[in-house]
This record gives structure tokens, C-alpha cells and sequence, in this order.
């Protein structure tokens, strides 16, 4: 239930399907705005586009979003923060409190593992760059999985020259040679041992506490022990948008980034016990 005065926000995203027609996102900004918009019941109307960049929000890409009477609109990050602060307003709400399905925002962003510190910065930037590195600039994945859901998404020419662009202007980023032979520079290695770095991390909780979250859809509080906190929101987010990738593509790149065959990241083990 949301607050009777709480204005619908209206979310642009880019909207990209699979072959099968069905609709799949690997940006796991759009999925944690989902994903929390979801939990909190908060009043969020979601608007696919077949544009990466819609005269709708003033060329900015997406996902994003005018917010009250601003001129400009607003990416994710500022999306988050205005849904975060409608959902405290949300909550002085009495009704509110009738519902089962409670978000805990009381959160540090940092889980203290066995393994290590996790912060939720970690985890947004190691698997934002993973997902990155191995959809555009790994070419197998590029030319099998984002190029053909792309030109499927997007029309043309569009599909086209956003390819292009985009491929060149994370390319750039990553001052990487995606020639087709494969992906073994440092960056790639560098992205893959995070990313192994961080699910044993994560391992323990996960274990322990992410079975409520292994199903289909982010789950009610009613099937939850305790209230899901923003960071589980975070984490479920980014391993759902991770677990989008075809797992052919995600394993051939971690194959390909590592440094020998006697020491090997088994990223996919790790991941395969992060249940979506």
C-alpha cells in the first residue's frame, strides 16, 4: 500500500528481449529499481523503450526518470535515492505498517563476512564491470548474445550505430583490443578475480540467508524470516542481471581471463550457488 499522497513515478528503461521474445535485462540498475519498487511497494510505473537514448527523457540514457517539477531528468542512482526517501515517507503511513511486506532500511551498506568486508559499492562495481566486460567488449558473447539482442530490441538503424558507438565507447573505457581470438588482458583477468573474490564472500551469507530469496520473484515478508534489507535488495539485483547471461558466454569468459590452467577461478561453481 502507498502513501495516498504519493505521486506515480514513471521509469524509462530500455527494454531488450531474447530470442524466444521474452524480455531480459542485464542491467542490473534497471533490475534493482524493480527489484525495490517491487519489495516496497512504492508507486513506480515501469516504460520500456525501444530507444537507448528516448526524446522522452531528453536524450539521457536510461534508466531514468523526471522527478516533481526538476527540468532534467535524473539517472538510476538518483532514482534510488528519491524512492528511498518516498518509502521513509511511505512508512509514517499507518496502513503501511499493516502490510507484511517490509523493506529494512536500516543498513550500513557493509555486510561483514567470514570472509571479508562486503560493501555494496563492491558489489555494484565489480559485477557492473563484469557484465560490461563480458557483453561488449568479450567477442563471442558481443557478436552471439548482445549483438542479436540488440538488433532484435532496438530498430534499425538505430540497433546499428548504437552497437557500434557503444562497443567503441566501452572499448575506449577499457583501452581493450577486441580482436577475435578472445579476451586474456590484465583487465579481464583483474575483472574475473574480483568477481571470484567477492561471491566467496559473499558465500557464507548466501548460504545462510539467500535461500529466501531463491525463487522466481523477490519474495513477500511473508515467506521471509526477517524484513529484506537494502542490501539484499543490491544483492539479489546485481546476481539476477549476472545470471541473465547466457551461462555458455559467462563461462567462456572467465575460461578465457584466466592467467593457467592450475589456477583456475570457478566462478561459475560460486555463481551456480547464488540461486536467482
Amino acid at each position: 500500500m502507498t502513501s495516498p499522497s504519493s505521486e506515480p513515478l514513471c521509469i524509462h528503461y530500455l527494454r531488450t528481449f531474447d530470442e524466444s521474445g521474452r524480455e531480459v535485462n542485464i542491467d542490473p540498475r534497471v533490475v534493482l529499481l524493480r527489484v525495490y519498487a517491487r519489495v516496497s511497494r512504492l508507486n513506480v510505473v515501469f516504460v520500456g523503450s525501444s530507444q537507448p537514448n528516448p526524446i522522452a527523457l531528453a536524450g539521457l540514457a536510461m534508466p531514468g526518470a523526471f522527478l516533481d517539477d526538476m527540468a532534467d531528468p535524473v539517472g538510476s542512482e538518483g532514482l534510488l535515492q528519491a524512492m528511498r526517501a518516498r518509502f521513509g515517507k511511505m512508512k509514517e503511513d499507518r496502513a503501511y505498517h499493516e502490510s507484511p511486506e517490509l523493506l529494512d532500511e536500516k543498513e550500513n551498506g557493509i555486510l561483514e563476512s567470514e570472509n571479508g568486508m562486503v560493501p555494496i559499492t563492491w558489489i555494484k562495481e565489480t559485477i557492473e564491470d563484469a557484465i560490461e566486460f563480458c557483453t561488449w567488449v568479450y567477442p563471442s558473447c558481443y557478436k552471439e548474445f548482445t549483438t542479436p539482442t540488440m538488433r532484435r530490441s532496438i530498430p534499425f538503424p538505430v540497433n546499428y550505430i548504437y552497437l557500434r558507438s557503444h562497443r567503441a565507447e566501452i572499448a575506449h573505457k577499457w583501452k581493450q583490443s577486441t580482436n577475435e581470438e578472445g579476451d586474456s588482458s590484465a583487465n579481464g583477468r583483474r575483472i574475473v578475480k574480483r568477481l571470484e573474490s567477492l561471491l566467496k564472500a559473499l558465500q557464507s551469507y548466501v548460504e545462510i540467508e539467500f535461500p529466501l530469496f531463491a525463487r522466481e520473484d523477490f519474495p513477500s515478508g511473508e515467506s521471509c524470516a526477517r524484513p529484506p534489507s537494502y542490501f539484499d535488495a543490491v544483492l539479489y539485483a546485481y546476481l539476477r542481471a549476472l545470471h541473465n547471461i547466457p551461462e555458455k558466454y559467462l563461462s567462456s569468459w572467465t575460461k578465457s581471463s584466466e592467467e593457467s590452467e592450475q589456477d583456475k577461478p570457478n566462478i561459475m561453481l560460486l555463481l551456480g550457488g547464488h540461486k536467482k
